[in-house]
């Protein structure tokens, strides 16, 4: 017969050791194994937040110097040239009745000259492309804005440039160069406040970024979506300009309040080539003449005349 008391201790004993000592060994890599997939799982993801944290600090780094360049760049939209006294005379003669915003007949330093301008707007392109994947979206729509501005006006002058070019014109080429320049020099003091109002606006927008910096930079998902909502809204409204009737009411109504700004760049940009049309006439009629002295039919053929040359430049 088996011994019971051996019996009991086969069941008992496994590998030597009592139950009891297993499950203090089972209890303590329980606790081993658990601890350390804790402790790795700790340190792999303290490893990848220090990473992004050093990444974010990059990006805050960079976009600090994107914040720096756009105010130094846009700083020169802020150098004016004061003509002498003379010129003013001759520059307050076709700028008279327009009642454009200026404070005084100087214009930005980019407005004297046509290679001035090209140069400086080419800058602005080039920057726009190279600092927009550190911006805070406002900052962005905010330099989006000033370079659509500058767009407006490209397009304005351009199709003048090319149009003082015409052979059927007979513009000698220094001439045509005079019209030129005297054109951008206009338009810059036309376009006075509009064009300052661009550095002012980008100046207190970054100062505002700056004085609430932080190290990761959120999406703004409602705020991109009011943005474009917006915009969308004024562009439609924006052709309610040229309408008759209770659009054009509400539009004025709007203009004045909700758009103000906006408004006078749609107001703007008509006078400014109605105003270029002076300037392209100016060889053969002073403002004077062509206003007072011209019969109708000749002075409405003039006018249908450049505008039809100058539409197909602006459109081409």
């Amino acid at each position: 017969m088996f011994d019971t008391y051996k019996i009991d201790s086969m069941f008992d004993l496994y590998l030597g050791l009592s139950p009891l000592i297993w499950k203090g060994i089972f209890s303590f890599l329980n606790v081993f194994i658990v601890g350390l997939l804790l402790a790795l799982f700790a340190t792999k993801y303290q490893k990848r937040k220090e990473v992004e944290i050093q990444i974010e600090g990059e990006i805050l780094k960079l976009r600090l110097k994107a914040y720096e360049r756009i105010n130094v760049f846009l700083g020169r939209l802020y150098q004016h040239i004061a003509p002498p006294a003379y010129q003013e005379v001759e520059y307050e003669v076709y700028l008279d009745g327009f009642n454009f915003w200026y404070n005084h007949p100087e214009f930005a330093k980019c407005f004297n000259s046509e290679k001035e301008f090209d140069s400086l707007y080419a800058d602005m392109e080039n920057l726009t492309i190279q600092e927009h994947p550190y911006l805070d979206f406002d900052v962005e729509v905010k330099l989006s804005d000033s370079l659509a501005t500058l767009t407006h006006l490209k397009l304005i002058l351009d199709a003048f440039t090319d149009m003082e070019h015409l052979e059927k014109h007979h513009f000698s080429m220094e001439v045509a160069q005079q019209h030129i320049d005297m054109a951008y020099r206009l338009t810059g003091i036309a376009m006075q406040n509009e064009v300052g109002g661009i550095y002012c606006k980008m100046d207190k927008q970054i100062a505002k970024r700056l004085r609430n910096i932080t190290l990761s930079y959120g999406e703004p998902k409602f705020t991109k979506w009011w943005h474009n909502v917006r915009e969308r809204f004024f562009e439609h409204l924006d052709r309610w300009f040229y309408a008759g009737g209770w659009k054009k009411r509400l539009y004025w109504l709007l203009s004045r309040t909700a758009m103000r700004k906006r408004a006078y760049m749609v107001e703007s940009l008509p006078k400014l080539i109605l105003m270029l049309m002076y300037v392209h006439y100016s060889e053969q009629y002073s403002r004077n003449e062509f206003d007072d002295e011209l019969d109708d039919d000749k002075r409405e053929q003039l006018i249908r005349e450049f505008h039809k040359d100058f539409m197909m430049l602006y459109y081409h």
